[in-house]
């Protein structure tokens, strides 16, 4: 039966500290969540990008909302200059609408 976790090469220590150095884990696929109780689970990674894919994101970003600006919350219009990706979380349903076509 192959181990369902696995640990190598520990340490510890606490005269003259150290508090684990050299720890290893080897968890099998799906082991941790079973010991958790979820049998399922979907697992989706969200990036906001490379420095250079994220510039040209917040251009687009803001050159759609700028055609709306007048239409954008307050909050909103001053993130627009700022960070035009914080649109994408306002709460206004006036906000929420105008994502929608981003």
């Amino acid at each position: 039966m192959t181990a369902a976790i696995e640990l190598e090469g520990v340490t510890r220590a606490f005269g003259a500290v150290k508090a684990v150095d050299s720890l290893s884990l080897r968890v099998g696929r799906g082991t941790i969540f079973g010991f958790l109780g979820v049998d399922r689970i979907h697992l989706e990674i969200n990036s906001i990008g490379c420095p250079e894919c994220r510039k040209k994101y917040h251009e687009a970003l803001r050159d759609y909302f700028a055609s709306v600006k007048d239409e954008l919350c307050d909050d909103c219009k001053g993130r627009l200059d700022r960070n035009p990706m914080r649109i994408l979380d306002c709460k206004s349903e006036i906000c929420q609408q105008l994502v929608k076509g981003a």
